[in-house]
């Protein structure tokens, strides 16, 4: 008797080339995006440090950022920490667009000034200051409440 290995079906073939396929495209997606799921994962645990990132109606030092995206400034139901520059720019008009967001994110106090949040990431970064509200907008909007996708 040979002890040769057994030849593998044609299933079994099959699903082994889709395997590497896709572990090839996921490889090359990183690499060409040049953004890495670990950075991905930081910019999350960045933000959780101060805010609920989980669809609740609990909030940390900081509101609950679900449902965020484009609502207005200083208007998250059951938050009670607002700043009065936070509060005055709701009351003035501004809504969470990925303008806004990015002006805020990239530095606070320029873009509201005497604002509460204590900002430690240096989010200067244009791939990271778009990771965060990337995540603001997509992943972190799909528990939103008020439908916007």
């Amino acid at each position: 008797m040979s002890s040769a290995a057994k030849p593998q079906s044609v299933l079994e073939q099959f699903h082994l080339f889709f395997l590497v396929l896709f572990y090839t495209l996921f490889a090359w997606l990183q690499w060409w995006s040049g953004v890495s799921p670990r950075l991905i994962r930081g910019s999350e645990a960045w933000c959780s440090q101060c805010h609920n990132l989980k669809p609740s109606d609990s909030h940390l030092l900081g509101p609950n950022l679900i449902g965020v995206f484009n609502q207005q400034a200083g208007t998250v139901q059951g938050y009670g920490r607002n700043s009065k520059a936070m509060l005055a720019a709701g009351q003035d008009g501004m809504f969470w667009t990925r303008e806004n967001l990015a002006g805020f994110l990239t530095d606070g106090q320029k873009f509201i000034p005497n604002n509460l949040m204590n900002q430690q990431t240096d989010l200067s970064d244009p791939v990271r200051l778009n990771i965060v509200i990337d995540l603001l907008e997509i992943r972190i909007c799909q528990y939103c409440r008020f439908g916007c996708i």
